[in-house]
């Protein structure tokens, strides 16, 4: 066994001791693993952060190609992150890596909100991509809920959640994109309900 397969047996142990238990997150591990190893051993070269840059090029025009090519990519990318974070002793939990910089709200209240939502998120095994989704639609919301003075979700009506949909951002989205938010939001509400954050709220 060579370095780079005790670095990539190490990083999955620890993969598994947080909790993550998806057969897809697991197996895109592994099988980005191989090609990692296959990529080093016909170069010759140890897995570095500038290999692991070099080899993750090759999959370039997926991460702007179909769904299903971006979400390979998005493994590629997690693998690699997630095997340099354990390399440099940085790997003490779960993480996911955002591919952009979320505008992230001010009120102490949705920050917090924010990470129980994504702790919530990641221990139900949910992919990179499907947790930076969900937590981007989540900020956006917090952000509108901020604009118009609602300081607590306590307060929260349907009038203002469906107030959300009436925002810029929305005007030039198709129907398909803005159902694919209100799924979203309706899940983080429903999360919101089973934590007793709000009531009187019909969701169902």
């Amino acid at each position: 066994m060579n370095n780079f397969e005790i670095l990539a047996e190490v990083t999955l142990e620890k993969v598994i001791f947080f909790g993550i238990k998806s057969k897809t997150v697991i197996e895109g591990f592994k099988r980005s693993c191989r090609l990692i190893n296959e990529f080093l051993l016909e170069n010759e070269i140890e897995f570095t952060i500038e290999s692991a840059n070099k080899w993750l090029l090759r999959f370039e025009k997926q991460r702007t190609g179909t769904r299903s090519q971006r979400s390979l990519y998005l493994s590629h990318r997690r693998t690699t992150l997630l095997l340099l974070d354990c390399k440099n002793g940085n790997l003490d939990k779960w993480k996911t890596y955002p591919t952009v910089t979320m505008k992230q709200p001010e009120n102490e209240g949705y920050i917090n909100l924010l990470k129980m939502y994504k702790h919530y998120l990641i221990q139900n095994n949910m992919s990179d991509s499907t947790v930076m989704f969900a937590l981007r639609v989540a900020s956006m919301f917090f952000l509108y809920l901020e604009k118009g003075k609602i300081e607590s979700i306590n307060n929260l009506t349907l009038e203002i959640v469906s107030g959300f949909f009436r925002v810029p951002e929305f005007s030039e989205r198709k129907p398909t994109g803005v159902q694919a938010y209100a799924y979203k939001l309706k899940k983080l509400l429903l999360f919101c309900e089973e934590e007793k954050l709000i009531i009187n709220l019909i969701l169902r």
